[in-house]
């Protein structure tokens, strides 16, 4: 426990700087592009080398980079057309190179040839079987609970039994700090893959008109 206070302090330390100076940088830009409604070029790369350096800080800490980009995001002035002008400016290029590039890595890291009994793969099984069940069954009772009908509370059951991005993001983090080993990371995986794989056939046969009409 002592060994992490001071990377709490630091932490603390920089939640203070970005939700002060930080925060009050992104709203003179927000308020910036409010006054000329156009997204210029430096405004994207302001914002681009802010969530570098707040990356680039946590990463120094001993935290994952990840959650300096996710700070810097959260901090994004929200009563503005910054935020949108910006998202359509990324999208495609993050789901178009860096997504793919990121599921690649992510495949990189998983060795399904480490299940390599039939102890891992029950054992894989039931990990399976238990994401299954607590997701699904978690949500369909207490959508039920507060008056949804049958048919919708198996559809929401259903969707939010799929796991993708941010299961894979989590993943990705825990192994590469040592929390989870290698066969733990490819269960989950495996876990993730079919539980999101399974979600639109078997949401068309329990909702199709629905489904189909929209």
């Amino acid at each position: 426990m002592a060994d992490a206070l001071p990377t709490l302090l630091y932490l603390a330390v920089f939640i203070v700087l970005m939700v002060t100076a930080g925060r009050w940088a992104l709203q003179r830009l927000g308020r910036e592009y409010s006054r000329t409604g156009e997204l210029t070029q430096w405004m994207p790369m302001l914002i681009y080398i802010a969530v570098l350096l707040s990356a680039i800080v946590t990463e120094g800490i001993g935290i994952d980079v990840i959650f300096g980009g996710f700070l810097l995001g959260v901090l994004m002035p929200k009563n503005t057309g910054l935020t949108e002008a910006l998202k359509a400016r990324t999208e495609t290029f993050v789901a178009t190179f860096l997504l793919p590039i990121f599921f690649a890595y992510s495949g990189l890291n998983t060795h399904f040839e480490v299940l390599n009994s039939p102890w891992l793969w029950g054992v894989c099984g039931l990990v399976i079987a238990a994401a299954v069940i607590g997701k699904y069954s978690g949500v369909y009772l207490a959508a039920r609970g507060c008056g949804v009908d049958q048919p919708q509370a198996r559809a929401l059951g259903l969707l939010m039994n799929t796991r993708g991005l941010t299961k894979l993001i989590v993943l990705n983090i825990g192994l590469k700090l040592h929390v989870i080993s290698p066969v733990i990371f490819s269960m989950f995986v495996l876990m993730a893959l079919v539980t999101t794989i399974m979600t639109s056939p078997l949401l068309q046969r329990v909702y199709p008109l629905r489904t189909g009409g929209r």
